[in-house]
């Protein structure tokens, strides 16, 4: 299927909502004054952050007679759980294991956005929180 940017955007965005909303959990946007690691407040208790970065997209056809192409999309989306110290390595390790079956589901159901190598890394204590990253390169075609 094609998608756009915004559409792909949105995918992401509902995917990552499916997980925090059967959690109950709080999410931060990078494009809010909230969103900046230097600005969290310490009693937001366990949330999380949603970074998506695109890359350069690659030609997968030539040029039709009216100039339109197709282009495979390419970036990654970074799910930064912030849990509180104390017992928050076991409750992040909880949710990356959501958020990765999540990603590797919505994959499996042929939707407009693909993940792939989804992984999770323990990063450690960062501003009186443990944050795991979980990681998941996506894919989406672009027709211009």
């Amino acid at each position: 299927m094609l998608a756009s940017r915004t559409v792909a955007k949105d995918a992401i965005h509902a995917l990552v909502k499916t997980v925090t909303d059967a959690e109950s959990l709080t999410v931060v946007y990078e494009d809010t004054d909230s969103g900046t690691p230097d600005q969290q407040p310490a009693n937001l208790g366990t949330y999380v952050r949603v970074v998506i970065r695109h890359r350069q997209g690659d030609s997968r056809t030539l040029p039709a007679p009216d100039g339109r192409q197709r282009y495979e999309m390419r970036g990654f989306v970074i799910i930064e759980i912030m849990t509180p110290l104390a017992n928050g390595g076991v409750i992040a390790d909880d949710l990356a294991q959501k958020f990765d079956v999540a990603f590797r589901a919505r994959s499996a159901l042929n939707q407009s956005v693909w993940y792939t190598a989804v992984t999770s890394q323990e990063i450690g204590a960062s501003l009186g929180y443990f944050k795991t990253n979980v990681v998941a390169e996506f894919h989406y075609d672009l027709l211009t």
